[in-house]
């Protein structure tokens, strides 16, 4: 056989090899194939799964929380309603509650919109009160059309509950006279007994709450599962489901239910509390609804628990076979056609590596000793191709031996800014124009990183002597050339460095010092080379801080602190040092290193600063951009009671009360975008907080400052203005007072007039007209009878200013005994009846029940409630768009000490100023056309005799006043406690008060 022939047979068996490796790696990459198919078609169908049952779960809880949600709405509905009316003693049998009752229902029905009936049963059963819900709106059931539902259970159920307990019927359909009522009405009903202020049952409250809400809530939140999910009774009966057809069967007498068509699964739903089983019928999620949950206290249900059950078929949850092989084939078809050329492509490969390892081979011998020594090895052509690279230099600079064979090394490992120079360098070398001697030249990596390598090189001989080319052996000496370039570096930044530096040995003496330590100390490094640092020693820093310098330094540690030297010539001298310890490469202790700063003009300057903040006259609190303390004085401790530490680095709002912290933080922003100086007495005045807790008013001055950092500091000043805000009240208070008291002297001197001069005559006129219009009424003209009257209305009017004067000039004395409010009230109305007539006022009132006793003067009291009612009713003057009312209220106050009583009388006028409210119990102020303006003064007289106050503020609509008065024996000084004059010594003095009681304390 010839050599062709042989090298014809070699290749087609080498062929044959490689169809063979290629069908091997194809059934391979197949099996693999499949076994994935397999693995992703069971995951796929389990998470799939996983994903059905979690949302089934998840929809149904969402159904669940849907019905719970509604039902509890609903139990806070019921119990907010019995006890805000149980409050107001509403639960009575009288007009007036149930008026009030009816009205609090019709609202309560209008704004929730969810209740088809509000019923209040007394004890017997009787409907006391029954508000109706219509497609027009609530509607109060007439008296006459009310019934006794003594015999209905849920009346039954409710009457055995205790205070709190709440009984909710089974959700069915509304009945009317036996039949189901059409279209259907599903309807819960919740009762409560309610009870009176003895604690005494006064009845039961129900309401009918509409189920269609409740269905239609649970439909909504289980949208997502609509077509299978089932809402059953405690029985199995369908409330909800998907077939309409199905539900409310119990209503109707049907047998069939989803307990019959499911007993294996209902047995298990019926018994458990929530959870998800399989069946051969289907996966079944399912929870439970409780109408109420089964605590002490709380009520009792009268059905079982609710079921929320979705049902799933058996073949919904899990990925089918075919699915899956439709959706997946075309991906997997891709994948065996890859890996099939993969294989193809594999197999050549692979015979294109043996191919290159037997060319290779004989190669390798010739090189193994270059590929394990150390240094980096290259080998170059004469044009500069690489023909051989080591393993060292392949580490170096990153590349694969095959991505840098036939390359030219100019191109590859040079950088762009260096190839010229380096390839001309290459010539003559190759040349025979440069002597072969050891040189550093920069590589370039494969990252892009330059190192600098120490090469020698040697030539490579043809058998004709000329050179075929170079090989060069190097070491990489980047690091040790940075690190000499780095050592120069810090020597010239040392000996040029505007801060001494020090070097000492691990004994202490001196090895280095730099130029400005000459400058400074005046020593120079000859003097003290050798010499430990004590020389520096000025006796003013104590042994404890050098012993922690040397503890600190010697442990591994970097000591930071202000030192006091001295210098050559006995100067001292402050300076900022840093010492920390040099490690060789052992890790220990080689050298110390000092470096130090002058601070003596800063300690300086400091120091004057600080003499001058801590005497100043004033608190003064420097704080930065954040609101953190940067600096106090003396007179901050004194004012707020910090210690200097317990301020430092807090926030400035630490000095301030709780509440105005936030908005505080908002003015220091705002002041900060904008800094300008504010003087003392051109901000507002702040209310400041100590350490205890106490407060007092503060002044506050703020003044910017620029640190060197460029940082925004504030300066405050602080002043304590208690005593100045006590001097400046009392100074108000004393003008007041004696305002008050020229203005009483000059009432009590015209009113001493007027009893004397006018009041006879007046009288005399008064019996005159009065006369005239009995005896002459037969014979006087209708204008006459008009001006008799309008005359003898004057002399009224004069007669009730003469009695406003009389009260406001004269001292009262207070007769006190024990009253009821609500009497008291109600005798107040009757003395202004007639006023309030002729302004056709709806007077109303609210009293809460139960209240304590007043102790106080019932004829003044009377009077000062009188005045507030007949100012109530003509503030109402004139009012066309609404009806004139006027509404006295009365409820307890728990205050700290003893209770009080609040009585707030109300009108629905147009309302009073606010502007004019503080004038109002001025005397002689008015903001009518008539009337002195006494009325208001003599109120606020009367009740702070009782020791109470007296408010007035405008309402939403109209005015309101409030009347405060304390409960409890009424403690008054002697000269308050003594008993009434007669009404004739009371006459005798010019001072008759036509409101005093006649014979006793009751009304005249």
């Amino acid at each position: 056989m010839s050599g062709n022939e042989a090298r014809t047979v070699t290749a087609a068996l080498e062929r044959w090899a490689g169809l063979r490796r290629a069908a091997c790696y194809l059934a391979v990459a197949a099996l693999v194939l499949a076994a994935i198919g397999v693995v992703h078609y069971r995951a796929e169908s389990r998470g799939q799964r996983q994903t059905h049952e979690t949302s089934e779960r998840l929809n149904v809880s969402l159904g669940q929380t849907a019905l719970v949600r509604a039902l509890e709405t609903v139990q806070s509905d019921l119990a907010y309603l019995a006890q805000h009316n149980q409050s107001l003693g509403l639960f009575r049998d009288e007009p007036g509650a149930k008026r009030a009752l009816t009205a609090d229902f019709m609202t309560f029905a209008a704004e929730k919109g969810l209740y088809d009936q509000v019923r209040f049963l007394d004890p017997r059963g009787m409907e006391l009160v029954r508000v109706n819900l219509e497609e027009a709106g609530p509607r109060p059931v007439p008296a006459d059309r009310l019934q006794n539902k003594a015999d209905r259970y849920y009346f039954e159920e409710a009457a055995a509950l205790g205070r709190g307990e709440v009984y909710i019927s089974p959700l069915d359909l509304n009945v009317e006279r036996g039949r189901v009522q059409q279209p259907l009405k599903p309807v819960i009903r919740l009762s409560t007994p309610v009870f009176g202020p003895d604690r005494e049952r006064t009845g039961v409250l129900i309401l009918n709450y509409l189920g269609e809400r409740l269905l239609g809530a649970f439909r909504t939140a289980t949208a997502n599962i609509s077509d299978h999910v089932v809402l059953l009774n405690a029985d199995g009966f369908w409330l909800s489901s998907p077939r309409p057809e199905d539900e409310w069967g119990f209503m109707s007498g049907q047998q069939r239910s989803f307990a019959t068509d499911h007993r294996s699964a209902w047995e298990r739903i019926r018994r458990e509390s929530a959870g998800q089983f399989t069946t051969a019928d289907g996966t079944y999620t399912f929870a439970t609804v409780h109408p109420i949950e089964p605590r002490a206290g709380t009520g009792r249900p009268a059905s079982g628990p609710w079921k929320v059950v979705s049902q799933l078929g058996p073949g919904e949850l899990g990925l089918g076979a075919g699915a899956f092989a439709r959706h997946h084939l075309p991906l997997y078809s891709v994948m065996l056609v890859l890996l099939a050329m993969g294989a193809i492509l594999l197999a050549r490969a692979r015979l294109r590596q043996r191919q290159a390892l037997m060319r290779v081979a004989f190669e390798q011998r010739f090189r193994e000793i270059l590929e394990n020594i150390d240094l980096m090895g290259l080998g170059l052509d004469v044009d500069g191709t690489i023909n051989f690279c080591n393993r060292a230099l392949l580490e170096r600079v990153g590349w694969e031996a095959r991505d840098l064979y036939g390359r030219s090394c100019f191109q590859t490992l040079i950088a762009a800014e260096d190839r010229a120079q380096y390839d001309q360098l290459f010539r003559e070398l190759v040349a025979g124009e440069r002597p072969l001697a050891p040189s550093d030249s920069r590589i370039l990596t494969r990252e892009g990183e330059r190192r600098i390598v120490a090469w020698n090189c040697a030539p490579v001989q043809r058998p004709d002597g000329a050179r075929a080319g170079l090989v060069f052996l190097g070491d990489d000496v980047t690091e040790a050339r940075e690190a000499e370039e780095q050592v120069r570096m810090l020597s010239r930044a040392v000996e040029q460095s505007p801060a001494t530096v020090m070097i000492t040995d691990p004994r202490g003496a001196i090895e280095y010092v730099n130029p400005k330590f000459t400058q400074l100390t005046g020593y120079t490094l000859d003097e003290v080379r050798g010499i430990n640092p004590r020389i520096l020693k000025s006796g003013k820093t104590t042994p404890e801080e050098y012993a922690c310098l040397w503890k600190t330094v010697t442990s591994g540690g970097e000591w930071r602190g202000e030192l006091q030297n001295r210098k050559k010539n006995g100067d001292l001298y402050w300076e900022a040092a840093t010492i920390c310890a040099v490690h060789d490469r052992r890790g220990e202790v080689a050298h110390f290193l000092a470096v130090k700063e002058d601070i003596t003009e800063r300690r300086r300057l400091e120091d004057r600063f600080r003499h001058c903040v801590e005497s100043a006259p004033c608190a003064l609190v420097l704080g930065d951009r954040d609101g953190r303390i940067v600096l106090i004085n003396r007179g901050v401790e004194k004012l707020f009671g910090y210690a200097r530490d317990e301020l430092l680095g807090r926030e400035v709002e630490l000095l301030l009360p709780k509440e105005l912290r936030e908005r505080h933080v908002r003015y220091r922003t705002a002041f900060h975008s904008a800094p300008n100086a504010r003087p003392m007495g051109a901000g507002r005045d702040l209310m400041a907080r100590r350490k205890d807790g106490s407060r007092f008013p503060v002044e506050v001055g703020l003044i910017p400052v620029e640190d060197s950092d460029e940082s925004d500091l504030v300066l405050a000043s602080v002043v304590d203005i208690t005593e100045r805000r006590r001097l400046e009240r009392a100074l108000v208070e004393r003008d007041v007072t004696i305002a008050e008291s020229r203005a009483l002297a000059a009432v009590g001197r015209m009113a001493n007039m007027v009893a004397h001069d006018i009041r006879n005559p007046l009288s005399s006129v008064k019996m005159g007209l009065q006369i005239i219009g009995k005896q002459l009424a037969d014979r006087l003209t209708p204008e006459e009878r008009e001006l008799s009257g309008i005359a003898l209305e004057q002399v009224h009017y004069m007669e009730e200013i003469l009695d406003d004067l009389m009260s406001y000039s004269r001292e009262n004395h207070l007769s006190l005994e024990w009253l009821q409010v609500d009497k008291l009230l109600d005798a107040a109305v009757l003395l202004v009846q007639r006023q309030i007539d002729e302004h056709r006022v709806t007077v109303r009132t609210r009293y809460q029940t139960g209240l304590p006793h007043l102790h106080g003067d019932a004829t003044r009291l009377r009077r000062a409630f009188s005045n507030l009612i007949l100012n109530a009713a003509q503030a109402t003057r004139g009012l066309q768009d609404r009806e004139p009312q006027v509404l006295i209220s009365t409820h307890l106050e728990l205050a700290p000490g003893r209770p009080r009583i609040r009585v707030e009388i109300r009108d629905n006028g147009p309302g009073v100023d606010p502007d004019q409210i503080p004038r109002l119990f001025e005397p002689f102020f008015t903001t009518r056309s008539a009337g002195t303006g006494l009325g208001l003064p003599i109120v606020r007289r009367i009740v702070e005799q009782h020791r109470g106050t007296v408010e007035i503020w405008p309402g939403d609509t109209g005015t309101c006043v409030s009347v405060v008065l304390p409960t409890g024996p009424l403690e008054l000084p002697a000269q308050e406690a003594q008993p009434e004059r007669s009404a004739d010594l009371a006459l005798a003095a010019g001072d008759f008060d036509p409101d005093a009681p006649a014979g006793g304390s009751q009304p005249p």
